[in-house]
């Protein structure tokens, strides 16, 4: 009878201990939980801003595609802590879209009176191609992230094309009329471009011939003429005149 109380007052001790060992378990696991979420920031959906926008690209192939760039500014965990990311989603990202996405964004800090290392800003493109060359994707990033900066709505029937520098100025890129005729088919009435991509160059020849002493002496000469491809492609300097066609009043 002895042994058998012996045995019952050893299996509860042994049970006691391990209790005691899983809730110290499980109190570790929720103080950890606890410390580490007092570590995040949680950013209520107001200081959060998302600007959509249409932008077009080219495909591997040379043909024109559009596709969505969604740019996202949010108050960085601390001050001075703010981080560019970018997100390509079923496409190859050249190393030049991260750097265009740090220009754009120093660009736009700029042409705000906010300052831009308090806050992260998020870039998602869906583009219907194999690949994304960075350079031509600038522009819009910059305008995208100066309207989410200023709350501003943008006209989702304008789009714009371009690489941008860290000042701010939209320089010229390729693939101009394969875009805009993407645009165009995506609904987009006004494309910007940079300075002297809105018209098309073509040299027109002239041959003019004199007769001296029996002979004909003629003269070839070429002149550049440039015509306007479409009235819906609209020149822009930098990204604070961009944003002028792009913000509704």
């Amino acid at each position: 009878m002895l042994n058998n109380r012996q045995g019952m007052n050893n299996n509860m001790v042994a049970a006691g201990f391990i209790f005691i060992f899983i809730a110290g378990l499980a109190g570790g696991y929720y103080y950890h939980n606890l410390q580490n979420e007092s570590v995040g920031v949680i950013v209520d959906e107001q200081d959060s801003r998302t600007v959509e926008m249409i932008i077009a690209a080219v495909d591997s192939e040379g043909k024109g595609v559009t596709g969505k760039l969604f740019t996202t500014v949010r108050p960085a965990a601390s001050p001075g802590s703010g981080q560019v990311l970018v997100s390509v989603n079923n496409v190859l990202s050249q190393l030049d879209t991260q750097a265009s996405a740090r220009t754009a964004v120093h660009a736009a800090g700029r042409y705000t009176d906010k300052k831009i290392s308090d806050y992260d800003v998020i870039y998602v493109m869906e583009v219907n191609a194999r690949s994304i060359e960075g350079p031509s994707a600038g522009a819009a990033m910059a305008v995208s992230a100066l309207a989410a900066l200023n709350n501003r709505l943008i006209d989702p029937h304008v789009s714009i094309t371009g690489a941008i520098r860290e000042d701010g100025t939209i320089a010229p890129v390729g693939g101009v009329e394969e875009k805009f005729a993407a645009a165009k088919n995506a609904g987009i009435r006004v494309f910007l471009v940079a300075g002297g991509q809105s018209v098309e160059s073509t040299a027109e020849r002239s041959k003019t011939c004199t007769t001296s002493n029996g002979y004909e002496y003629c003269k070839v000469s070429y002149s550049v003429k440039k015509t306007s491809i479409s009235d819906d492609l609209k020149e822009v300097s930098d990204i604070g005149e961009a944003l002028e066609y792009f913000v509704k009043n």
